[in-house]
């Protein structure tokens, strides 16, 4: 049976409302592999329209990049409340523990699906390098010299760019600031 483009859109809508392909199929009466492939379809077509368009590619990538360094946090912060939990409530450090798995599982998947995406990934790490390339440049430049790092804001509010640097070492404490046009308003 071909489905109406009315019965395609109930399910996509409700697909992006995470309701089971089952129960979607139980309620519209349809066969979970009509369900399915419908799915199915409209990923393939999402999928190509965001190939096409590099601006929706760089929104997915970055959203990939922003749920991936959530997912990091949380599971850091997970292993230093597993670690700080006495042994003696095992109850709790199991939760923990749970929660950590539960995370890097997620991450995983994520990871996963974007090795898929050959085009998605080579951009991903085109971006990566050339951000580590940016605040080496960012420190080198303002690392010993608060003049330089004024001038930064400066040009950075300018342009309307906000780029925060880490530093490891506690001595440089310049370099750890954030290096913001926004900070002045």
């Amino acid at each position: 049976m071909s489905l109406t483009q009315e019965q395609k859109d109930k399910i996509w809508d409700n697909t992006l409302k995470n309701m089971p392909a089952h129960k979607l199929a139980q309620d519209m009466s349809l066969t979970i592999t009509e369900v399915l492939d419908c799915i199915q379809e409209m990923r393939i077509a999402l999928d190509e329209r965001i190939a096409s368009n590099p601006d929706l590619l760089d929104k997915k990538i970055r959203h990939i990049h922003e749920t991936l360094m959530n997912y990091d946090l949380i599971k850091k912060n997970a292993w230093d409340m597993y670690g700080k939990t006495p042994e003696a409530n095992a109850n709790a450090r199991a939760k923990f523990l749970k929660l950590a798995m539960d995370v890097e599982d997620a991450r995983a998947k994520i990871l996963q699906l974007m090795g898929t995406d050959k085009e998605a990934s080579a951009r991903a790490e085109l971006a990566r390098i050339a951000q580590n390339q940016f605040i080496g440049i960012v420190k080198g430049v303002v690392g010993n010299c608060p003049k330089c790092l004024d001038a930064m804001k400066r040009a950075m509010s300018a342009s309307r760019m906000s780029v925060t640097v880490i530093d490891d070492k506690p001595d440089n404490v310049v370099v750890s600031s954030l290096v913001s046009g926004d900070e002045d308003k």
